[in-house]
């Protein structure tokens, strides 16, 4: 048993198989019968009493089963890849058709159809005893299959059969066709030999695929008095014009087998060359990789010493950099210091007020100021005492002294203030417990 794939696209091969491209003239309708076949060369269609005499006309063929040897089913499959869609068809065959699943040969074909149950798939099913035979006899005529497809499905290939539910009625050597066509595919095909009661087994037909009645068209020639479209094109002549817009190919289980069975021969082959040009790209990559590996460990050495013999220079740099900036701060502090000697004495002298008389100022770094002097009285020395002590510049003014004294008769208090300049720092920091 084998179910083949179909494919969204209706010209894609049948199954993800790799069918011939190749485009045959000749149309064999293959039925229990008579052989009809359809010459596209001479357009002319002529029967056949046997597989001898189509080779006389032809080497290959594209063969279209009859009605009376082909089941064909819609069903709703899920939307997945084709292996998993076989897979679900598989196990659903026996629900599909009336015979042993294991003597059927299957293939599908997936439509553009999909709502919330799935995708519409057309499946064809005939029974392995008749394709067999149909296989033998022509190969032993000498005839090449170029591949087997159903005579119903050439319907929706009909010109002027669109996409409304249509019923495409045309006679067969097995008897009047009646094939159902919807959403341009195949969804029931019938025959009958009762011409009188056509217009009911139309109705009827379409009531097996749950459709209303729709458009009726006549083809091959066939005359109906209440067709709605009738067209000359037979469904042999559509067949030959569309050939490649079938994905279905019923082929004999054995060579599908074979087929499988060479692929899987052409993938081990295939994976054992890639498994052994894995080898020696592995080997490759391993001693390519042991020279990289020795060849980055003397780039690491030389790495490393060198940087070794940057981090000392370093080193030495941050050292010299470091005295360097002790340098600076002692040069800073002898060379810009926060408060200019001149500008303390300048205050001094300037804070002075009415009846004081500065003689003299003692001042070094890192040291108080002393400033002496003479006042006409103590009220004079508080007063100049308060304005130093008021200046931003100094910190802890006191009075040192103040004594009474006569200058030529003349009382006068002799006086010693001092105080700190704010930021007068000395030149060298003493440690503590070092001489200075």
């Amino acid at each position: 048993m084998e179910v083949g794939r179909g494919s969204l696209d209706r010209g894609s091969p049948a199954g993800g198989r790799a069918l011939s491209s190749h485009q045959s003239p000749f149309v064999l309708e293959w039925s229990q019968r008579a052989l009809v076949g359809y010459d596209a060369r001479s357009n002319t269609t002529r029967t056949f009493s046997s597989a001898e005499e189509v080779a006389g006309a032809t080497r290959e063929a594209i063969v279209a089963v009859g009605r009376r040897s082909v089941f064909i089913r819609s069903v709703r499959v899920p939307d997945l890849g084709y292996d998993e869609i076989r897979q679900v068809l598989q196990l659903r065959l026996g629900d599909l058709f009336p015979v042993a699943t294991q003597d059927l040969a299957i293939d599908f074909q997936l439509t553009d159809d999909l709502n919330a149950e799935g995708r519409l798939a057309i499946v064809a099913a005939m029974p392995t005893i008749e394709l067999a035979r149909l296989y033998a006899d022509l190969r032993a005529a000498s005839v090449r299959i170029i591949r087997v497809v159903p005579a119903a499905m050439a319907s929706a290939l009909i010109e002027g059969v669109d996409h409304q539910p249509s019923a495409v009625v045309q006679q067969t050597v097995d008897g009047l066709a009646i094939d159902i066509v919807a959403g341009g595919a195949i969804r029931q095909s019938r025959v009958t030999n009762l011409p009188q009661q056509i217009e009911a087994e139309i109705c009827r037909t379409f009531g097996l695929t749950g459709l209303e009645c729709g458009t009726i068209v006549s083809a091959g020639g066939l005359t109906l008095p209440f067709a709605d479209l009738t067209v000359k094109e037979s469904g042999l002549t559509a067949l030959y014009q569309a050939q490649d817009k079938l994905s279905i190919n019923l082929e004999l289980p054995e060579e599908v087998a074979a087929r499988r069975n060479r692929e899987r021969s052409r993938k081990q082959r295939l994976a054992l060359l890639l498994m052994a040009a894995a080898g020696v790209l592995g080997i490759y990559v391993f001693f390519d990789y042991n020279d990289s590996i020795a060849a980055t460990r003397q780039v690491q050495t030389r790495h490393d010493r060198r940087m070794r013999a940057l981090k000392t220079q370093q080193e030495r740099l941050e050292t010299a950099l470091a005295a360097t900036a002790a340098q600076e701060k002692e040069l800073d502090r002898a060379y810009r210091p926060a408060q200019k000697f001149s500008d303390v004495y300048t205050i001094l002298a300037n804070r002075t007020n009415a009846g004081v008389w500065l003689t003299g100022v003692t001042l070094e770094r890192g040291k108080a100021f002393s400033t002496r002097g003479v006042a006409t009285s103590n009220e004079a020395i508080a007063s100049y005492l308060k304005a130093l002590s008021s200046e931003d510049r100094f910190r802890d003014v006191r009075l040192v002294f103040a004594n009474n004294s006569t200058i030529e008769e003349v009382p006068v208090v002799n006086f010693s203030i001092s105080g700190f300049p704010v930021g007068n720092l000395p030149l060298v920091e003493t440690k503590k417990g070092a001489k200075r």
